[in-house]
């Protein structure tokens, strides 16, 4: 995140917003807006996932020039929300940080797609893992579902970040590997930490919170055996 104009080309800047918008669109249009528009909780939760997020990539790290990192927290919005909800989350505390100057209005379709499709993708593979080869029990949610999704997640970006500077020729493979990817280990595994910590409470305390956790799924009463 914090690219500059100096750092993203006007193609890639284009190409990226409108990829980023098509999105956006999609999310709308797909995500049951109606539902959102009616269910006032609904929007509640979607507000202060936004919020959250702002306040979470306000604080950022810049190793060089193009390589900007900070947690993510994309994990935990996306299993609450849903890949769509999520965009739309994510999109309103990019709005954010465009109006605190805390981010280029021109980087705006780059970082949601780095920092936002990325690890919604993560995500989602992350909890196709735990519905399809796991038995049904919170714990596997939280870990599989939560830690590793939100550690897939650092990877899933560090890729992108990776393919983004080699297209656009501002570092070699070795520079990335001693300024980005030695950093993989100290960024997964907080970020799957804290996901994992944050989704564990809301297992425990209001599960309802979360679209992809079903309580029946896991607590079958004794109807359902």
């Amino acid at each position: 995140m914090n690219w500059t104009a100096n750092e993203l080309p006007l193609w890639l800047t284009i190409i990226t917003s409108v990829a980023w918008a098509g999105i956006f669109v999609a999310a709308i249009v797909w995500g049951n807006w109606r539902e959102l528009l009616a269910n006032h909780a609904l929007q509640h939760r979607m507000l202060g996932a936004a919020v959250c997020l702002l306040m979470i990539w306000w604080a950022r790290a810049g190793v060089s020039p193009g390589l900007h990192l900070h947690f993510i927290g994309v994990t935990v919005v996306t299993l609450m929300l849903g890949g769509r909800r999520a965009i739309i989350a994510i999109s309103l505390a990019m709005i954010g940080l465009v109006l605190t100057g805390r981010e280029w209005w021109g980087a705006v379709g780059l970082t949601g797609l780095l920092y936002g499709l990325l690890p919604i993708l993560a995500t989602k593979i992350a909890l196709w893992l735990t519905k399809t080869y796991l038995p049904k029990q919170p714990f596997g949610y939280i870990m599989i579902g939560g830690f590793f999704g939100a550690a897939l997640s650092v990877l899933f970006l560090m890729f992108g970040i990776t393919v983004v500077v080699l297209i656009l020729d501002l570092y070699r493979w070795d520079q990335l590997v001693d300024q980005l990817w030695m950093l993989l280990p100290l960024m997964a595994i907080p970020e799957g930490f804290i996901n994992g910590v944050v989704l564990s409470g809301i297992v425990v305390y209001y599960p309802d919170w979360l679209i992809s956790y079903n309580e029946e799924d896991y607590y079958p009463t004794d109807d359902d055996n």
